[in-house]
């Protein structure tokens, strides 16, 4: 989820890419930024680039 949010995607593309609600991609979402220890999105992103998980 978080790479596709680094790609610029909205979560109605997501929902719509991975066949399930928004709500699910949202509580996603807000698994990985707790997962990450990040405060918001740009964070999880930011982390994900320091931990080589994204290029």
């Amino acid at each position: 989820m978080i790479k596709r949010i680094s790609w610029g995607e909205s979560i109605k593309e997501m929902a719509n890419a991975m066949y399930i609600s928004k709500v699910t991609i949202n509580q996603y979402i807000k698994t990985a930024i707790k997962k990450l220890g990040a405060q918001n999105r740009t964070q999880a992103v930011v982390e994900m680039f320091r931990r080589g998980m994204i290029s």
